[in-house]
């Protein structure tokens, strides 16, 4: 190599290390402009409309202060009356229990019920079991004028052949679903929930 070449190869890297920093410190600044951008500009909009879709959800669910003091009166009617059929059982009077459950129900649940009660009359039968109990509370988490759903504290007892016929405490919280079918409020969905 001559002089010359060795004398532009060594203020070669230089400039080059210079235009490398110069690139990097403008994508930097591209990025922090971006990012900036992005929270002055479009986090506000984003935030807004996320806003607006919460505002418009809690609008269209109602709840009980949203509906008619009847139509409150009558899902906790129909809610109560559900509940107390289900857990009062007797395997001496179980077509009359298991008609008064599928009475107040419909839909999945009708379904469901249906499809085991061949099985819960045999169990009820072979074990001479006795469910009994009363409803402490009920309250209306939601509702509208054809939905609804009620939480129910029950308190009762159960006795049967495993428990050498003496009574046994069993409480239950339930979570019922009601539609409005044909003016009447009805059982489509029921949980245990603790």
């Amino acid at each position: 190599m001559t002089e010359e070449h060795k004398t532009m190869g060594d203020t070669a890297a230089p400039d080059r290390l210079r235009t490398n920093v110069a690139l990097y410190a403008g994508v930097l600044v591209l990025a922090f402009a971006t990012v900036l951008t992005g929270v002055l500009v479009v986090w506000p909009e984003v935030q807004q409309r996320v806003d607006g879709i919460a505002s418009s959800h809690e609008a269209s669910e109602p709840t009980k202060e949203d509906i008619a003091p009847g139509v409150y009166r009558a899902i906790l009617a129909a809610a109560t009356g559900h509940a107390t059929a289900f857990v009062n059982l007797d395997y001496r009077e179980i077509d009359e229990a298991i008609t008064s459950v599928e009475e107040k129900s419909t839909g999945a649940f009708a379904k469901q019920y249906g499809k085991s009660e061949k099985g819960l009359r045999t169990l009820m039968k072979r074990n001479h079991s006795v469910m009994e109990g009363t409803v402490l509370s009920a309250g209306v988490v939601a509702a509208s004028d054809y939905t609804a759903r009620v939480l129910v504290a029950t308190n009762g007892t159960v006795r049967n052949k495993s428990t050498k016929n003496k009574k046994v405490e069993r409480n239950l919280r339930l979570q019922l679903d009601l539609t409005k079918t044909d003016d009447q409020w009805l059982v489509n969905d029921v949980q245990f929930v603790g």
